[in-house]
């Protein structure tokens, strides 16, 4: 039995991943399948369509950033630079 879902559009899809829609379009260009081998999205002519499933694939596979170091961990070194009093 086939299951009937939900299936959004690339703009809902970017929208709903927090993606511009053209950064979403040339990612999947260059990564049109999960480490599976199985396609993010379907076919309808030449619209792509998303499931929720799908969403939550690309989300899986998309690059994580780098950690930025808090300012606050990161130790201050202080320098006073004294020159002398002129009498």
């Amino acid at each position: 039995m086939i299951s009937c879902q939900l299936a959004f559009t690339l703009d809902i899809a970017a929208e709903r991943l927090g993606l511009k829609r053209r950064w979403l379009q040339d990612w999947l260009r260059s990564h049109p399948c999960d480490e599976r081998g199985l396609a993010f999205y379907r076919l309808a002519g030449k619209s792509k369509l998303f499931t929720e499933g799908d969403l939550n694939r690309i989300l899986a596979a998309l690059p994580q950033p780098e950690p930025i170091p808090c300012p606050s961990s990161t130790r201050r070194v202080l320098s006073l630079v004294c020159r002398p009093i002129d009498r």
